[in-house]
């Protein structure tokens, strides 16, 4: 079916194409200026569009009104419009260049926000934060040096700072989708089988006739994690394992079939006889391998339980690891969470106040810990203390 009002229906597809564009110049100042400016254009040119092909849709004059007094009110329209014209008539759009500093080892320390220059690397505003902390809060150098600072970068624009500007954009964009949707509704033709299709990237049903998911950003790509020591990124993975018949099979033959058989029994139940069966399991593990993964299972409703692997390096990665299960967490809703781990421990609590690695202390011993916690508040811990022999040999 021929688009009964193509030239609207354009600008539509061009603001989607350049609002990418920006979002792929997040990091280049003068790129995503060009490209910012272009997307707000496109908008609001679009409203131009519509009135000049104002004959093709049935009974205009009664039904645009309607969406004219729904822009007048809406705050992000109406900024879109006063953009357009700033950027026409007078100058470009005033932008900064915003930077959210969170500062975090297995708890949130401190939190903080600057308006800094739009080319200051991170690892300067990450120290900028740690010269703030210290005179802040008392703490150690040898434990500040280990946390972890979280710097999100943001653009904003001068006469609307509690916007990030692609989610305004996006919010425009989303609203001009709209009107173009009921535009091709009032003029008898259907948006859906329109012959003018996007071809930026594919779009589903609900992109089509909701909200585009392509502009639903989390901010983990204007995110990034400095180690406070070095001043260097860090990233880490984490790998969901999908069970199955071959993995549990294997298992079973390595380890003990016995032991196997009572979790797949009580996994959907009780989640501390879960963690009792567990126990058993990563002892043999350790026992069997001399060695074990440090492991997280987590209970998603209507999922069941899923299963993770972790690899730390250090402790600044562990702490990376936990501030990303609790958000997890907290997204997925989940209701219990069983962590299965190897860990130095050490009862020499003045050498570790002072400095001292717990894994070079003088009482140093190894143990396998698994920690319970679930939703409601109810925990359990196991810890077994271990050595290593000749060969790496495990005993208990």
């Amino acid at each position: 079916m021929d688009c009964i009002i193509p030239y609207t229906h354009k600008r539509l597809l061009e603001a989607h194409r350049l609002w990418h564009q920006a979002y792929d110049n997040y990091f280049d100042p003068e790129g995503f200026r060009v490209n910012i400016n272009a997307t707000i254009q496109a908008l609001r040119n679009l409203t131009f569009a519509l009135q000049n092909e104002k004959e093709k849709i049935i009974d205009f004059d009664s039904w645009y009104p309607n969406w004219q007094s729904k822009m007048k009110t809406d705050p992000i329209m109406k900024w879109l419009n006063e953009a357009r014209v700033k950027i026409v008539h007078q100058k470009d759009l005033e932008t900064k260049s915003q930077a959210n500093v969170l500062i975090h080892s297995y708890f949130n320390l401190v939190e903080y926000k600057f308006d800094v220059p739009a080319l200051l690397p991170s690892e300067v505003i990450a120290h900028k934060a740690k010269s703030i902390i210290k005179e802040k809060i008392e703490i150690p150098e040898h434990q500040l040096k280990e946390c972890i600072a979280v710097v999100e970068r943001r653009w904003v624009a001068e006469d609307l700072p509690d916007w990030e500007i692609l989610d305004a954009l996006a919010y425009g964009f989303n609203f001009a989708k709209d009107i173009v949707l009921d535009a091709h509704k009032q003029a008898g033709s259907n948006y859906i089988e329109c012959s003018l299709h996007d071809y930026l990237h594919p779009l589903s049903y609900d992109d089509l006739t909701g909200q585009y998911s392509c502009m639903n950003m989390n901010t983990t790509f204007r995110t990034q994690n400095i180690v406070l020591s070095d001043f260097q990124t860090r990233a880490f993975e984490t790998n969901t394992v999908k069970m199955n018949e071959q993995i549990i099979s294997a298992a079973k033959k390595r380890y003990s079939s016995k032991i196997f058989s009572q979790l797949s029994g009580i996994s959907k139940h009780d989640p501390f006889k879960f963690a009792d069966t567990l126990n058993k399991v990563a002892l043999q593990v350790l026992k069997k391998d001399k060695y074990h993964e440090w492991i997280q299972f987590i209970k998603v409703p209507y999922k069941g339980w899923e299963l993770r692997t972790v690899n730390p390096e250090d402790k600044s990665d562990k702490f990376l690891i936990m501030k990303e299960l609790a958000q997890y967490v907290k997204e997925t809703k989940a209701t219990c969470v069983i962590n299965i781990n190897e860990a130095w421990i050490s009862r020499d609590v003045d050498a570790i106040m002072d400095g001292t690695p717990v894994s070079e202390t003088r009482d140093k011993a190894e143990a396998l810990c698994i920690s319970v916690i679930t939703s409601d508040g109810k925990s359990r811990s196991y810890m077994t203390e271990f050595q290593r022999r000749y060969f790496g040999n495990i005993k208990f």
